[in-house]
C-alpha cells in the first residue's frame, strides 16, 4: 500500500517518488489516485493520498533519481487541467500555491 488510508496498492512492483509537495503548498487533496505531476516531461500519476508535505507518484516511465524536477503544473499539465480534475477552477490552485 502507498500513502495514508492504503487507497493505492500496486497490482506489482511499482517504481514511485516522493515529492516534497502537498495540500499544504496548494495540491488538492481531490486528486489523490486522480492527479498528474510532470518528471522529464513524462505525466507520472498521484499513487495514494496527497499528504500536507508530499505526494507520492509513479515515476516507472522514467529515469528519476534522488533530487530529480517534479513539474506541478507547466505547459503539458496547466492549472485548468489540474482544477478540472479536482473539481473546482484554475485560480483556486493559483491561489493556493504559498511560498513554501
Amino acid at each position: 500500500p502507498v500513502s495514508y488510508s492504503k487507497t493505492y496498492k500496486t497490482p506489482t512492483r511499482e517504481r514511485v517518488g516522493v515529492t516534497a509537495f502537498g495540500y499544504a503548498d496548494g495540491l488538492p487533496r481531490n486528486l489523490s489516485n486522480r492527479g498528474y505531476m510532470l518528471v522529464e516531461g513524462k505525466r507520472c500519476p498521484i499513487r495514494g493520498v496527497v499528504c500536507m508535505d508530499m505526494t507520492v507518484i509513479s515515476v516507472e516511465r522514467t529515469t528519476a533519481v534522488k533530487g530529480s524536477t517534479v513539474t506541478v503544473s507547466g505547459a503539458r499539465l496547466t492549472f485548468d487541467e489540474l482544477a478540472k480534475t479536482a473539481g473546482t477552477i484554475s485560480y483556486d490552485i493559483m491561489c493556493a500555491v504559498g511560498s513554501r
